[in-house]
């Protein structure tokens, strides 16, 4: 935009009983208390520049105060620090004089400033969306933005008739600018830390404990964790820039005025921050993320970005350790879930109603996970009150019946067919059973079945570890 002038109107009161301004012409005088300040009929020069001057003024409040109208415009555009100095020494001056503060009626100035920034902004907003958006789909995969986009923003974009982005990655442009930073700079926990507490007790001196296995319990964010490897740059260093261009952004968002000294220092911190994004975007290639690491990445993002589906993710990981917590102490803690329950089921120490409530809170799980799939809220909610009951039960004290063995040669499902085709490493499915399609699938590398959704691009994680 092409700014032909700049216009500022100022206005400033003051209470007649003082005897301060009574007029126009006390009022001028005021201002050429100023020695650089001179004011001849409707021009105003400061330092050899010249402005148009006008002031309307005018008592209220049944004359006992008086308003004055400073208007200061001018067409010399080129001489932005000029009336930048001329304008700061008039408020100097009201600002000493007057009781109240000087009211800023038109800022041409600010705005000034709100046009170059923005772009550069906009510039920085979108090298971040452009870093998350690839991330994530090399690595989550392209459903990522059906279940990992946050629920305002589906909202949002839903209330701009824009439903068809839903299975987009455009949905990020909709994106809130702090929910951006959010994705990589928020710190969360991976490391069970019932395990770490289990390994300090185990110890009987430090010299026992790894500092590198402790640190691995304390939170990351996704920057840390992903792209610190791959760009020179700590993780406080971008997260504090981020929130300062945040808060000098938001100015300019809701019309705040914004000044030569913030227009400057945006500029600096886009230029701080776009020169770490392009590095990392540039680097992306250099990531390499196990199966492991990309189930915690994507139960983080829903956890951050999603209310429900998070809240199911929390207590799905409640359940999954209170099965390892009953296991660590009969050492089988690295026993996966479906194992812990199916063991359990077996000896006889849940019964087929718990085991079957289980069995359908993992595979929801690994379908959210690994596919990308969406549930209702009746649905996840049913979840959540299955976690609950189950968590209760297993809680619950029990005895295992040592001589109540179950038969390894039998089905893990219908418990009365003969197994013939490997389950999860750790029983088998008749012929019959192996058939539900809706309920397990084949990892054709090594020929093991699974339940739905625990497989990742058609193999098991087993095989994914062996590529």
């Amino acid at each position: 935009m092409n700014f032909e002038s700049f216009k500022v109107e100022y206005l400033v009161v003051f209470d007649t009983k003082d005897l301060i301004c009574t007029n126009l012409a006390s009022f001028n005088h005021l201002l050429q208390a100023n020695d650089t300040l001179k004011i001849e009929g409707d021009k105003l020069t400061y330092k050899g520049f010249t402005i148009n001057y006008l002031v309307q003024t005018e008592t209220f409040n049944e004359q006992q105060q008086r308003y004055f109208h400073l208007k200061l415009s001018t067409t010399e555009v080129n001489r932005v620090t000029d009336f930048e100095e001329l304008l700061k020494s008039i408020r100097i001056i009201l600002s000493r004089v007057c009781k109240s503060p000087v009211q800023t009626l038109w800022d041409d100035m600010s705005f000034y400033y709100a046009v170059q920034a923005y772009p550069i902004v906009h510039v920085t907003e979108n090298l971040m969306r452009k870093l998350i958006t690839k991330f994530m789909l090399t690595n989550v995969g392209f459903g990522w933005t059906k279940i990992y986009t946050p629920t305002q923003v589906k909202d949002s974009v839903k209330k701009k008739g824009k439903e068809n982005l839903e299975n987009s990655p455009e949905y990020l442009y909709e994106t809130d600018f702090i929910q951006l930073a959010n994705f990589l700079f928020v710190e969360y926990q991976t490391g069970n830390t019932s395990n770490l507490i289990d390994k300090i007790k185990s110890v009987s001196k430090i010299e026992e404990l790894s500092l590198e296995e402790l640190k691995s319990y304390a939170p990351k964010s996704n920057w840390e964790r992903y792209f610190s490897t791959i760009v020179d740059c700590e993780h406080d260093y971008l997260k504090n820039r981020w929130e300062s261009l945040y808060e000098l952004r938001n100015k300019i968002a809701h019309n705040n005025r914004i000044n030569k000294q913030e227009f400057s220092r945006i500029a600096q911190l886009v230029d701080e921050i776009n020169v770490k994004l392009q590095s990392a975007i540039d680097n992306l290639d250099k990531i390499k993320i196990s199966t492991q690491d990309k189930e915690e990445l994507t139960e983080n993002i829903i956890i951050n970005t999603h209310q429900l589906y998070g809240q199911f993710i929390i207590e799905f990981n409640r359940l999954h350790n209170v099965l390892v917590e009953h296991f660590h102490e009969k050492d089988l803690k690295r026993l996966g879930p479906m194992q812990a329950i199916r063991l359990l089921y077996n000896k006889g120490l849940v019964d087929k109603e718990t085991y079957e409530k289980t069995e359908l809170v993992i595979t929801t799980r690994n379908k959210l996970i690994h596919k990308s799939h969406e549930f209702n809220e009746s649905e996840l909610s049913t979840m959540i009150k299955y976690i609950n009951e189950v968590t209760k039960v297993i809680n619950n004290p029990f005895q295992e019946d040592e001589e109540d063995e179950y038969d390894p040669d039998l089905c893990i499902d219908c418990k009365h067919n003969k197994g013939i085709y490997p389950f999860s490493n750790d029983g088998q499915l008749c012929e019959s059973c192996s058939s539900k399609s809706s309920k397990y699938e084949l990892c054709t590398p090594c020929g093991t079945f699974h339940l739905w959704g625990e497989l990742i691009d058609n193999k098991c994680v087993n095989c994914n570890k062996d590529e």
